[in-house]
């Protein structure tokens, strides 16, 4: 997103003019580069913590989306700001060839990854062109598109980012109704339990009468 739009944005939107908007890409390169450094310096140290990777780029994706939040209701802040985590936290999707490694045998992993590689440029080549398709359907103002339309458009895309997200999650959700389970008996074996105790405190003193 913020390879095409934060400058459509930055002009449109908060009304920069050119040497502002140059400025404003320049501080995001920036970012997007010491983001990629930083998330691999990260996703390396958490590792060998024992923390898995993929729990690193959920965690990110989910700061991706507040920070595109952010921008679509419009948040009293430095558009910079925003745009920045944008930026940095776009770096993320490097974590995905190092997962991905994981679930293929080494034979198949340079395959596997050329396959997620593709499907990389794919979606964004779909999701840029879906903004434009959606900002396009309002009327120029003054050569700008109004903010609604990039309000419409960064919200779609960000409704299908958090289902994306969720389905993500799916294997962790699973794991952990499954420990719940283990932690804690059913309502069944509950009722069980409890038909069990009350015809043992019903027996004993019957029981207790007849010796």
């Amino acid at each position: 997103m913020h390879s095409l739009w934060a400058a459509s944005w930055f002009a449109d939107v908060e009304g920069f003019n050119r040497q502002a908007v140059v400025n404003q890409l320049f501080t995001m390169a920036i970012g997007i580069s010491l983001g990629a450094l930083l998330l691999g310096i990260l996703a390396d140290r958490l590792r060998k913590r024992g923390v898995a990777t993929e729990v690193l780029l959920a965690a990110f994706g989910a700061l991706f989306m507040l920070a595109e939040l952010a921008l679509i209701l419009r948040v009293p802040l430095p558009p910079i700001l925003p745009w920045s985590v944008v930026s940095m936290v776009g770096a993320a999707t490097v974590l995905s060839y190092a997962i991905i490694a994981d679930y293929f045998p080494v034979e198949i992993a340079a395959r596997a990854n050329g396959a997620l590689n593709l499907l990389h440029f794919g979606w964004a080549f779909a999701v840029q062109y879906g903004i434009g398709l959606i900002v396009s359907q309002w009327a120029t103002q003054d050569g700008r598109y109004p903010l609604a339309a990039y309000q419409a458009a960064f919200g779609l895309s960000l409704a299908l980012q958090v289902l994306a997200l969720l389905w993500f999650a799916v294997p962790w959700f699973r794991s952990f109704i499954s420990g719940l389970r283990l932690s804690f008996p059913s309502l069944d074996d509950r009722g069980e339990f409890v038909r069990a105790t009350a015809e043992e405190t019903i027996l004993e003193p019957v029981q207790g009468s007849e010796s």
